[in-house]
């Protein structure tokens, strides 16, 4: 018979990530406000981050202060700590890594079984609120003025779209769309996983 687990025992820091853990795709987003809080977001909602290019990307500038303590560079199958680190800050820690094409980060995650979702206004996208999520999933936003360039869009496995009912603007700002899309996620995940 299989024991049941120990519910006061300590997780274990050199455990795997779990593989239902969602990762967050940042390519081609310019302004520096959104990619910072995209990250504030990937922490808030449990995402690690593949961050694709961004040449000028640095963790001081890019990256919330209150935020920057908790973020681990993974390079490769290893993730970045300090030694100092206590237990629970590696706990809460969320990772991120980089790739310099977009091509080898989507290879990546296929490789890992992750499904790569496009966050687009796209007549194939299922509606956010309805979506048969994937238990591992990786979320890519586009770019704010353009959204998904055709490149990015012929390596998303689906597509998933914010419904709006008034008569303004079609698209929302890339982070307010991603955190939307986020928290659906999350939710859904918190109560089928």
């Amino acid at each position: 018979p299989n024991a049941s687990p120990d519910p006061n025992a300590s997780p274990d820091p050199n455990a795997s990530p779990d593989p239902s853990a969602a990762r967050l795709v940042i390519y081609n987003i310019q302004k520096k406000n959104n990619v910072r809080t995209l990250f504030t977001m990937a922490y808030c909602y449990d995402l690690d981050v593949c961050l694709v290019k961004q040449p000028r990307f640095a963790e001081e500038t890019h990256v919330d202060e209150r935020v920057r303590p908790y973020l681990r560079l993974r390079q490769g199958d290893e993730e970045e700590d300090s030694e100092e680190d206590s237990e629970e800050e590696v706990l809460e820690s969320f990772g991120y890594e980089r790739f310099d094409r977009l091509e080898a980060c989507v290879s990546a995650l296929k490789g890992e079984g992750f499904e790569v979702w496009g966050i687009e206004i796209d007549e194939s996208a299922v509606d956010v609120e309805h979506a048969a999520w994937s238990e591992k999933l990786a979320l890519m936003p586009g770019n704010e003025g353009h959204g998904l360039s055709e490149a990015q869009k012929k390596l998303c496995d689906r597509f998933v779209i914010i419904n709006q009912f008034g008569n303004g603007t079609a698209s929302l700002n890339v982070a307010v769309a991603t955190s939307i899309v986020c928290q659906r996620y999350a939710a859904w995940r918190e109560r089928n996983c």
